[in-house]
């Protein structure tokens, strides 16, 4: 028996999925005994979908399928994915009496992944490399990783990891090259182009010896160009204890003032 019906992959898209290609693509095949109980609004969604061309009708979803694992088609699902989004799961009974599983894009008829194992293309990195290269931009402790098929039959890494600071990130990572895709915290380009702190206290303590006492990075959000500096408290050799406003990008002094 053909059964064409989505599971309850939290509040996916539809529930049950029949039109008249569907169904006479299981006639032809001799499967009968498709549910009759299904929901108008999700019948038609399908049927417009097959019909002008967005998504491939049953038939010629199964000879794919049929291509790379010949055997008796048990059941047909027709689910929604969040990076994929339309897609065909065929549980099919093989030569070997194994049931596999194979997922095919309801729009493309692209191959997926057959028995949860993502279909690529391209090479990958080797895993070890690739999350190593992860820790040097984000030090911490990496807590899942999984293989996925990205569009574009791109071989993606789904990492998650908590850094060393506590904070978790989710990225999503090229398995080809280990450029992260998505989740990458957002640095802004003035941030990058800042001078690196340690030289602008050389430079300071070449003009105003003694001792830094801290140095914290501020924005000056009441600016029109919300400018960023260093705010640094200095105790200078002479005794005094001054507070300096630092351009970030320059090391320029902005401001001096003496702290009682």
């Amino acid at each position: 028996m053909l059964c064409l019906r989505s599971k309850p992959d939290n509040g996916s898209f539809m529930k049950a999925f029949f039109h008249p290609t569907v169904i006479a693509a299981a006639l032809c095949l001799g499967l009968t005994g498709l549910a009759a109980s299904v929901h108008a609004d999700e019948q038609r969604t399908v049927r417009q979908a097959v019909s002008s061309g967005q998504y491939l009708p049953l038939a010629d979803i199964l000879k794919i399928v049929e291509q790379h694992v010949p055997g008796r088609v048990l059941e047909v699902d027709l689910e929604s994915d969040r990076v994929h989004g339309a897609l065909y799961e065929v549980d099919v009974l093989d030569s070997n009496n194994r049931k596999r599983e194979v997922k095919v894009h309801a729009e493309t008829g692209r191959l997926l992944e057959m028995d949860d194992v993502p279909v690529v293309s391209q090479p990958m990195l080797a895993l070890p490399a690739l999350l190593r290269q992860i820790l040097a931009q984000y030090p911490g402790h990496i807590e899942d990783v999984e293989l996925e098929s990205g569009r574009n039959r791109l071989a993606v890494y789904e990492i998650k990891l908590i850094q060393t600071n506590g904070q978790r990130l989710e990225l999503v990572v090229d398995a080809s090259t280990g450029e992260i895709l998505q989740g990458a915290p957002k640095v802004e380009s003035a941030v990058q182009s800042m001078m690196a702190l340690p030289d602008i206290l050389d430079l300071l303590l070449a003009q105003y010896p003694g001792v830094v006492l801290e140095a914290e990075l501020e924005r000056e959000r009441h600016r029109s160009n919300n400018a960023w500096y260093y705010e640094i408290d200095i105790r200078m050799d002479d005794g005094r204890q001054i507070e300096l406003h630092v351009d970030s990008h320059t090391g320029q002094v902005l401001r001096e003032k003496t702290k009682d």
